[in-house]
């Protein structure tokens, strides 16, 4: 049989936004809100990948704390010898560019925001391309399984553009050689985070999307016996109220960083790791009284799958409410008029699954479905070895 599952990811296309623009109700008749993982995109998509939570395949936030395998003494290389103005853009990205390739990260290090006094307790998470075979390790992703299940198929390159992907794909499809493939599509997400109310523009994308998706199914129907499509995303998008200086705050109270207590400022969130029990009490109190935040209780921590063993992403965390952005922060120069990686339960948190089929059981999580089925398949390769060994131990008697 001759058949094709069409995936689809649209960063950032959160419940809100899909159900507000009425995407696609006739071709995706079976919609569902998914909620989403607390943490950054690539959070989102690694569990959409792998069906794991972060403290499973250890991808939450950008960087974690790790004093001895850090960035420090290759980032101070570069900034002595490289000729550029000191803080200027050019030499932001060219000592991008060149740490990455020293490095040999394959992932989504496009910007190098935190300076080498800080980097010198922090690792990058993303160092492998997590759309690519192995880019999970130790954790096992899509990637992974089709590769093991010799399954022809075709996954965005991120590196090229939409359009560039787009037209990769229909080709596929057109040479009817690949039964699954996974298109990623993050359009959208520079949108919502620079223009959250810009209602027309945001239409007009979607309205692209439709028409694409429409192009696809079209090909998939010429050139295929049975095609199946889905559409989802890990996380909605919230608009901006304001923000708060938490650096300022916890710069006042008297401490030294890197001697009392290490930080790491997201924009949604500072995590902090301590060096003694007197800079922890300091720093907690005055956290419970920053108006607009919360210390995520050791509870939460574990609901929301953030609980590692070792604190690699924070002893302490504390996540703001929705709205409200940490600026200064070692992510971005300046705070974004969107953002996400608010509490999961947030309203405008929530991702999205639409199908032309009916899932069964309904996904409630952005991993869940994908959990299903990695369990499925493993189940299924069980069985096959299991019947090849008898079968040669028959064939020996």
């Amino acid at each position: 049989m001759n058949k094709i599952h069409i995936f689809i990811y649209l960063d950032s296309a959160g419940w809100e936004t899909l159900r507000k623009h009425d995407f696609l109700p006739d071709i995706l008749p079976y919609r569902y809100p998914v909620c989403s993982q607390l943490g950054d995109s690539v959070t989102s998509l690694s569990t959409a990948l792998t069906g794991q939570p972060p403290n499973i395949h250890k991808h939450f936030g950008n960087y974690y704390y790790s004093p001895r395998h850090s960035m420090r003494e290759m980032l101070e290389m570069l900034m002595h010898y490289l000729p550029c103005e000191e803080g200027s853009e050019a030499k932001t990205e060219l000592i991008t560019g060149l740490f990455r390739m020293c490095r040999g990260y394959s992932g989504f290090f496009d910007h190098l925001s935190i300076s080498p006094g800080r980097a010198r307790f922090f690792d990058y998470a993303g160092r492998h391309d997590i759309f690519a075979r192995g880019g999970m390790a130790p954790s096992k992703s899509i990637p992974d399984f089709l590769h093991e299940s010799n399954i022809p198929h075709m996954i965005s390159d991120w590196r090229k553009s939409e359009e560039e992907n787009f037209m990769v794909l229909l080709e596929r499809i057109r040479c009817a050689n690949i039964k699954f493939c996974l298109l990623f599509m993050p359009g959208l997400d520079k949108i919502l985070h620079h223009a959250p109310a810009d209602e027309q523009r945001i239409d007009d994308c979607l309205k692209h999307y439709e028409q694409q998706i429409e192009n696809i199914i079209s090909e998939a129907d010429a050139h295929y016996n049975q095609y199946s499509v889905s559409v989802m995303s890990g996380h909605g998008m919230t608009a901006r109220q304001a923000i708060i200086d938490i650096k300022n705050k916890i710069g006042k109270l008297g401490l030294a960083f890197g001697r009392d207590y290490i930080a790491f400022y997201d924009p949604t969130m500072v995590r902090f790791w301590y060096q003694d029990h007197e800079a922890r009490s300091i720093i907690v109190e005055r956290l419970r009284n920053i108006p607009h935040t919360r210390i995520l209780s050791e509870e939460e921590m574990i609901r929301y799958n953030i609980n590692f063993v070792d604190n690699m992403y924070g002893e302490t965390v504390l996540l703001l409410d929705p709205g409200y952005q940490v600026e200064p922060n070692d992510h971005i120069r300046k705070s974004y008029p969107g953002m996400h990686g608010y509490a999961p339960e947030h309203k405008d948190s929530y991702g999205a699954f639409m199908s032309d089929y009916q899932p069964s059981p309904s996904p409630s999580w952005v991993g869940e479905k994908k959990k299903r089925r990695i369990r499925k398949e493993d189940k299924e390769r069980g069985r096959k070895k299991k019947g090849e060994e008898e079968k040669a131990r028959r064939k020996e008697e």
